[in-house]
């Protein structure tokens, strides 16, 4: 029984003396932390957000649409210059000739089905069961 003390006095002063050496280690890192680290900080406990009667309201002569023009003809050079790589050439029918191509599918399609005499009688069924009809072992 002694020696069983013992391997629990060994155990508790190991891990004393492993978390005094953690907590060091905690404590350098938060010293190292970067500047944002405190806002961050502040942010995930729920603190430093802004109300809304802080935020500045704009005057009407601060307003500037620069900034929406420039994005809209950025938007627009990005597209030109997307457009002229010959990977980005659109399918080889248009939207158009798609919906053309397709009416005349469904109305031929309308056609085959409207018309009488084109399913198998009960004698075609008969006759191409007799054609594959094979003997089978009995068990």
């Amino acid at each position: 029984m002694p020696i069983s003390k013992a391997w629990v006095i060994l155990a508790l002063a190991t891990g004393l003396t492993g978390c005094a050496s953690s907590f060091g280690k905690v404590r350098e890192t938060v010293a190292a932390a970067p500047d944002w680290y405190d806002d961050r900080a502040a942010e995930v406990r729920g603190e430093g957000y802004p109300r809304i009667s802080r935020i500045p309201a704009l005057d009407a002569g601060e307003r500037s649409t620069d900034e929406l023009e420039e994005g809209q003809q950025a938007v627009a050079a990005a597209e030109a210059l997307f457009r002229m790589d010959p990977r980005a050439v659109p399918p080889g029918l248009e939207l158009a000739e798609m919906m053309a191509w397709a009416e005349a599918a469904r109305s031929e399609a309308d056609i085959v089905a409207s018309e009488p005499g084109g399913h198998l009688t009960a004698e075609d069924v008969a006759a191409l069961r007799a054609l594959f009809e094979r003997s089978r072992a009995k068990s």
